[in-house]
């Protein structure tokens, strides 16, 4: 070796050798054997020189030295002939040591010592926690936020409770989302529903679900298996789609990640991603496949970002706005809170969903329905629509699908059968969404008169992309917009102030509110975000504005 060992450094490795090491020694020992190249070799050193001492000064209990009696009966003479029992002694010593340089992460390097990291044992297979009660576990970090979020240890089978420890072991996030901070300051965001287990701070399993990480420097070396490959950090923010327990995708979005498809042979390079790059590992299969990086596929913070000036928010806010919904991850997430005037808010109808009601939105995060499949829908109780002549109602939206007449948002309870010549029901003010099955913006307005005019944009919405749609009514005219343009527009005298109680988003409500219309519900299949409700009448400049500042923030590309 060019450099000797500090002496607290051989301490170090004699513990670790001889298993009386500490969580914190063990730590300490794998940081330093990830970062010194030299200090990785002066342990093995020591661990083949702790087996040969051993072998060579007899500590072996098991070794024996047998008596050579074939000469004669009374010949002494001993035959100092290693058995086979002794030798079986040194192999388990030698491979001790082995298994202490597995046990604490050296097969991983992350600086390349070799370029193959093909020895990286399988943590699914090398963890077992379960046998060790909860409160022996070592604590590897906290909940440091959530939304909804119940997480269950499955070895123990209880719920951990707000701001909680999370120890080594296995876990289950039955719904919504839950932030973790590492004792390293390792930030994971999952996504429900998932299944995982926490090895060490710098070692985990997603089984199945979906989850996004931040790390500092102190983080370089984190690894992640799935059930198809194995990633590793070097100092990155990535994402991970594990939904599909037979394929996984990792998305990075800033740095570096390595990773190798658990099917890879011995010989065959890792696949290197870099910021903007995403991979696919089938299970089936030892060969990546580059795919494009989603950047609306993950949600990666609970809080609403900062935005720089002008912002979105305060500027809907300057208008006057009566109800405004925003769409973050509520704590309980179960209601949207409304950032308008009226302070009433809404409430969540998504029992039928499979995954939680949020995807990223324009800004932040924006509230996810995914259409007739669940029947999911959100609902405003003691709505109270415009008492003057004059309506505002604008949102962005990004369609997956176009339901038969998919709802945006709806204060409706109006039918026109077919035997009739006239509308029925108990009225109400605009029904804004999708026409029929044809899926173009379409709205339906009643004039102070109950008379009702209708518009329509007579080509279908773009699909899998954000659009910014508005209707105006402004005493005189209604007018549609799609992107800040007029596409629509018709005379319009007054409002109608009667109608339902409630306000039905993502879906048409029945005339009493309280669920969604038997006969046409309208279950939007996409998202919605940035839902805002004036009592007023917004001029075109105005709409045009709060297009052009969301776009930035999101920077989206100018559409028709």
């Amino acid at each position: 070796m060019s450099n000797q060992p500090s002496k607290e450094l051989i301490e170090l490795f004699h513990a670790a050798m001889d298993g009386t090491a500490t969580e914190e020694q063990r730590l300490l020992l794998e940081q330093q054997l990830l970062e010194d190249p030299e200090t990785y070799r002066s342990f093995v050193e020591h661990c083949q020189l702790h087996a040969m001492l051993a072998w060579e000064h007899g500590s072996l209990d098991a070794l024996k030295f047998p008596i050579d009696r074939s000469n004669s009966k009374e010949s002494t003479v001993k035959t100092p002939q290693r058995s086979w029992t002794g030798l079986r002694t040194l192999i388990f010593l030698a491979a001790s040591a082995l298994f202490v340089i597995v046990s604490i992460g050296l097969f991983y390097r992350p600086d390349a010592w070799w370029k193959n990291e093909s020895t990286i044992p399988s943590i699914a297979q090398s963890s077992g926690h379960s046998h060790i009660p909860w409160e022996e576990r070592d604590v590897v970090g906290r909940v440091t936020g959530r939304s909804g979020g119940t997480v269950t240890i499955l070895d123990d089978d209880f719920v951990l409770g707000e701001e909680a420890e999370v120890r080594t072991g296995r876990y289950r996030l039955g719904d919504g989302f839950v932030q973790l901070t590492l004792d390293n300051d390792i930030e994971i965001l999952l996504e429900s529903p998932a299944e995982f287990e926490l090895v060490s701070n710098m070692r985990m399993t997603l089984s199945r679900g979906r989850m996004s990480a931040v790390l500092p420097e102190e983080g370089r070396g984190f690894l992640v298996e799935t059930p198809t490959a194995q990633l590793v950090d070097h100092g990155t923010a990535f994402a991970i789609d594990a939904s599909n327990e037979s394929a996984s995708e990792i998305h990075v979005f800033q740095g570096e990640v390595s990773v190798r498809p658990l099917k890879a042979s011995p010989g065959a390079d890792d696949v290197f991603l870099r910021t903007n790059q995403a991979t696919l590992i089938r299970g089936d299969s030892a060969i990546p496949e580059g795919i494009d990086i989603d950047h609306d596929r993950f949600i990666r913070q609970l809080t609403e970002p900062e935005l720089p000036e002008p912002n979105f928010g305060p500027q809907v806010r300057e208008f006057d706005v009566a109800y405004y919904f925003r769409m973050p991850l509520p704590a309980d997430g179960k209601t949207l809170r409304n950032k308008g005037s009226k302070k009433v808010g809404a409430k969540l109808y998504t029992s039928g969903m499979s995954s939680p009601p949020f995807k990223p939105g324009v800004v932040g995060s924006g509230l996810y329905l995914d259409g007739p499949n669940s029947q999911a829908y959100a609902a405003v109780e003691n709505y109270e629509p415009s008492p003057s002549n004059q309506l505002t109602v604008c949102a962005w939206v990004w369609a997956e699908s176009r339901p038969r007449w998919a709802a945006i948002a709806k204060h409706w309870a109006m039918e026109f059968p077919k035997d009739k010549q006239r509308y029925e029901g108990l009225g109400g003010q605009f029904h804004f969404g999708l026409h029929d099955d044809f899926g173009d913006l379409e709205l339906q307005v009643r004039d102070s008169q109950g008379g009702v005019q209708k518009l329509r944009e007579q080509s279908p919405l773009p699909l899998r992309s954000w659009q910014f749609v508005a209707f105006v009514a402004d005493g005189k005219q209604v007018q549609l917009y799609r992107n800040g343009k007029l596409v629509a527009e018709a005379e319009c005298d007054g409002l109608a102030t009667d109608g339902p109680g409630a306000l039905g988003i993502g879906a048409k409500l029945n005339p009493q509110g309280t669920e969604a219309d038997p006969r046409n519900p309208g279950f939007w299949h996409g998202r919605i975000d940035e839902l805002a409700i004036f009592h007023k009448a917004l001029s075109q400049r105005q709409l045009m504005m709060l297009c052009d500042i969301a776009r930035k923030h999101k920077e989206l590309p100018a559409k028709p």
